[in-house]
């Protein structure tokens, strides 16, 4: 059970993450070229390193026993890895 816990605590952090990126588009839509074109680049990135985490989620929900120790540490990183370049990128959406 503690594993449906935290499979759930991640897929919030994603929502709550997937939210703040749509902002981020519609901003990102409204901006002028040359802003436009780096808004994209940061969003672009926030989407892959968003989907690796997905991937690394999916993936612990099908496993079992230590594998599934390796897969927490794995997605704990990837979730501070997320965190890090949303917190770089708020501040290219803030100007």
């Amino acid at each position: 059970m503690a594993q449906d816990r935290y499979i759930e605590e991640i897929q919030t952090k994603l929502e709550e993450l997937d939210s703040k990126l749509q902002t981020w588009k519609a901003k990102a839509n409204e901006a002028t070229a040359e802003n436009k074109a780096q808004l994209q680049e940061k969003i672009q990135e926030l989407e892959q390193k968003r989907s690796e985490l997905q991937s690394k989620l999916e993936s612990m929900k099908s496993s079992s026993g230590g594998a599934l120790e390796d897969l927490k540490s794995g997605i704990n990183t990837a979730v501070d890895d997320l965190k890090k370049a949303f917190d770089s990128a708020a501040q290219h959406f803030s100007k």
